[in-house]
C-alpha cells in the first residue's frame, strides 16, 4: 500500500554570478507530509538500509519517524488511514461550522448587497 507522504526537494543549489540555479547542483531531500503519513517507519528503515549500510553516503538514516505531541508512537486498534480521514472529516467539520457561525452563504454577494 502506498501513502505517499514523502516528497523530495532540491537542497543545496548552487547559483551563477548572475544568481541562476546551476543545472544538477545540489541534491534531493526527503520532506514528510504530516497529513499523509501513517508513521509506519518503513520510510526511516529504507533510508537507513539504502544511504547508510549500502551505499554509506550517509552516517546515519536522514528520517526518523516519532510519535507528535499527545499522540502514541502506534495505534494498538484500527487503521491509520481510517484515523487520518476521521481527521481529514473532522477538520472539514469544523471549518465549514466556522464559515457559518461568521454568516457566510453560498452567494457570492456580500452581506451588506443582500
Amino acid at each position: 500500500m502506498r501513502y505517499d507522504a514523502i516528497e523530495f526537494i532540491r537542497v543545496g543549489t548552487e547559483v551563477d554570478k548572475d544568481g541562476k540555479p546551476i543545472e544538477d547542483s545540489g541534491f534531493l531531500a526527503p520532506v514528510i507530509l504530516a497529513d499523509k503519513c501513517v508513521g509506519c517507519g518503513l520510510c526511516e528503515t529504507r533510508c537507513y538500509r539504502i544511504n547508510v549500510v549500502q551505499k554509506r553516503l550517509l552516517d546515519n538514516t536522514a528520517i526518523h519517524v516519532v510519535a507528535g505531541s499527545g499522540k502514541e508512537d502506534r495505534l494498538t486498534r484500527g487503521s491509520y488511514l481510517a484515523l487520518r480521514e476521521a481527521e481529514r472529516r473532522s477538520k472539514q467539520s469544523q471549518q465549514d461550522k466556522g464559515q457559518k457561525e461568521k454568516g457566510a452563504s453560498d452567494s457570492y454577494l456580500p452581506d451588506f448587497l443582500k
